[in-house]
C-alpha cells in the first residue's frame, strides 16, 4: 500500500526503480507483438473466411498451423542466427529509448516482436476465421447482400465488428502468455526488460525482486483485461445500450 516493494538481495537497492527502468522495454515489446499479431492474423482470417475452401483459405490455414506449431523462442533463435550468418546483421544490443532514437529503437524491437507475435497471429487468424464464418451465415448478412451492399462494405461495417469480439477476448487472454514469452525473447535478444529481470531474479534467488516483478505483471494483465472489457462497447453498440 505504501509502494515499498522491498529491497533486492543482490543489489541492496529498492526494487521499484529497477522495475520502472525495465518496464518500458517489456511494454513496448508486448505492444508491438500484439499489434503484429492483429495486423497479420486478422486480415488472413478474413480472407480465409471469405474465400472458404479455395486456395487462399488453404494457404491461410497452413500458415496458422505453422505459427501454432513453432514456439516463439525457436523462431527468435532461428531468425537471429539466419540474419547473423547470412546477412552479418544482428539487432542493436544496447537499448535505446524510442524518444532518443526512433529508428534504432525500431531496429532493435521489430525482429523480437515479430518472433513473439507469430504464434499469437496464428491464434488470431483461426479465431477470426471461425467467428467470421459464423457471422456470415446470419440472416442480417443475407439481408445486406439482398439490399445490394458491396462485399467490402458488408464485411467492414456489419460482419467484422461482430466477429472481432471473440478475437479481442482471445488476444486479451493471450496477453498473459505473451508476457511470459517475453522472458525468453528478451534473454535471446539481450533486451533489458522485465522478463529478463525476472529470469535473473529466479536464477539468483532474489525473492523481493521476483515478488515485485510478478505483482507488476499481474497488474498489467488485470489492466489489459479491463481495457478489453471496455472495448466491447465500441465493437458492439448493444453492449453500451445494455
Amino acid at each position: 500500500l505504501r509502494g515499498d516493494l522491498g529491497t533486492s538481495f543482490i543489489t541492496d537497492r529498492p526494487v521499484l526503480p529497477t522495475i520502472l527502468r525495465a518496464l518500458p522495454v517489456t511494454v513496448e515489446l508486448a505492444a508491438l507483438a500484439l499489434m503484429f499479431a492483429g495486423l497479420i492474423g486478422i486480415p488472413i482470417g478474413v480472407v480465409s473466411a471469405v474465400r472458404r475452401g479455395r486456395w487462399p483459405d488453404l494457404v491461410g490455414r497452413l500458415v496458422s498451423v505453422a505459427g501454432l506449431s513453432m514456439p516463439s523462442f525457436w523462431i527468435g533463435t532461428l531468425v537471429l542466427l539466419y540474419f547473423a550468418l547470412w546477412f552479418h546483421w544482428i539487432p542493436p544490443i544496447i537499448y535505446v529509448p524510442f524518444a532518443d532514437d526512433p529508428l534504432r529503437n525500431i531496429q532493435q524491437f521489430v525482429v523480437p516482436a515479430l518472433a513473439l507475435g507469430a504464434h499469437f497471429s496464428a491464434v488470431a487468424m483461426r479465431v477470426t476465421r471461425s467467428e467470421l464464418l459464423e457471422v456470415l451465415g446470419q440472416d442480417y448478412i443475407r439481408t445486406a447482400y439482398a439490399k445490394g451492399l458491396r462485399e467490402r462494405t458488408m464485411l467492414v461495417r456489419h460482419a467484422l465488428k461482430n466477429a472481432l469480439i471473440p478475437v479481442v477476448t482471445v488476444l486479451g487472454v493471450q496477453f498473459s502468455h505473451l508476457l511470459g514469452g517475453t522472458v525468453l525473447i528478451e534473454t535471446i535478444f539481450s533486451m533489458p526488460g522485465l522478463g529478463r529481470l525476472t529470469l535473473d531474479a529466479i536464477v539468483q534467488r532474489d525473492y523481493p525482486q521476483l515478488q515485485a516483478d510478478v505483482l507488476v505483471v499481474a497488474i498489467m494483465v488485470v489492466a489489459v483485461t479491463l481495457v478489453i472489457d471496455l472495448g466491447y462497447g465500441w465493437l458492439d453498440p448493444r453492449v453500451r445500450y445494455a
